[in-house]
């Protein structure tokens, strides 16, 4: 079984140092990506859950986006550690280079250890370019033909927490992703920080509860790790720019290795806040970087 440790809690922007005794072990981790979430949603909209996971655990509601504040640089920059002009990811057109592909979060962790369970659910099907089919035991995705014919609104995003939460149960991954984007079609269609906005991402907040739920179910809840966190926000009825709104974004972390009460509410660089996440995601999964894929940290670092 692979041991997890977080080394240190940073929060998006700066580095907060944490004696490593202070942190119990973590077996299992699970981040939740929530697609278009804005910072000002989390405190405005209904969401008792995210709040929960704020209360126990670690938080920032004033991290930053990196340019452009689109999906695929950003959910690059967060698996990547690594910004744009290192990664090449500089829109959602970017395709995978199948025989040099830039190393993940998932890379490192299966580099390390060669069994872990590292499953990567995701409603945003080009959420799946960003990485190989080696870097992962199994994928699942929202293609039409898996929700059986449910036509609601938000059909793609219950599927993909639920096929989630069932394979936390089953699986009890040493890693999971799950990739939400309903909340991102409700700002691009009723405008970002609305009421109705706000009512997705209550009904989101649902969709972390019942993931929660999960880990619970399955009996890793002391030794797991949850993050909720956001590739960037929205102004109007779109993103891409760089006003607050759609660069400030939340990171919430909490569980085993994870110091409580940490809250940063400054805002700083983003490049150096992209790595720091990586670096968080790295440490908590313990994939003894300084070793084995030291090389793999090299690479990415900012500017290399």
């Amino acid at each position: 079984m692979i041991s997890l440790r977080v080394l240190f809690i940073a929060v998006p922007l700066f580095a907060i140092s944490i004696p490593c005794i202070a942190a119990p072990l973590a077996q299992h981790v699970v981040v939740i990506g929530v697609d278009g979430l804005t910072a000002k949603s989390v405190e405005k909209a209904d969401t008792p859950n995210m709040h929960a996971l704020m209360k126990s655990g670690s938080y920032t509601l004033a991290a930053n986006s990196v340019m452009p504040t689109v999906s695929g640089p950003n959910w690059g920059a967060i698996l990547m550690g690594s910004e744009p002009a290192v990664n090449g990811i500089h829109d959602n057109e970017w395709k995978l280079d199948k025989n040099n592909p830039f190393p993940t979060i998932f890379r490192a962790l299966r580099t390390s250890n060669p069994g872990a369970t590292i499953i990567a659910a995701y409603e945003w099907l080009d959420f799946g370019r960003l990485f190989t089919n080696q870097d992962v035991t199994q994928r699942v995705n929202a293609i039409k033909s898996a929700l059986q014919k449910d036509t609601s609104e938000n059909a793609a995003a219950h599927y993909i927490a639920g096929q989630a939460a069932r394979l936390i149960q089953e699986k009890k991954p040493q890693l999971i992703f799950i990739h939400l984007d309903m909340i991102d079609h409700a700002g691009h269609t009723y405008i970002y920080d609305s009421d109705k906005y706000n009512s997705a991402v209550g009904e989101v907040d649902g969709l972390v509860g019942a993931i929660v739920k999960a880990v619970d179910a399955a009996g890793i809840r002391e030794n797991t790790a949850l993050f909720v966190i956001a590739d960037h926000g929205g102004k109007n009825t779109g993103h891409g720019g760089d006003t607050p709104e759609e660069k400030t974004v939340p990171w919430i972390v909490s569980g085993a290795g994870v110091v409580q009460g940490v809250v940063e509410r400054l805002q700083g660089d983003a490049i150096e806040g992209f790595f720091q996440r990586w670096r968080q995601l790295a440490h908590i999964l313990d994939a003894q970087l300084r070793g084995d894929v030291g090389p793999l940290l090299d690479r990415l670092q900012p500017g290399a």
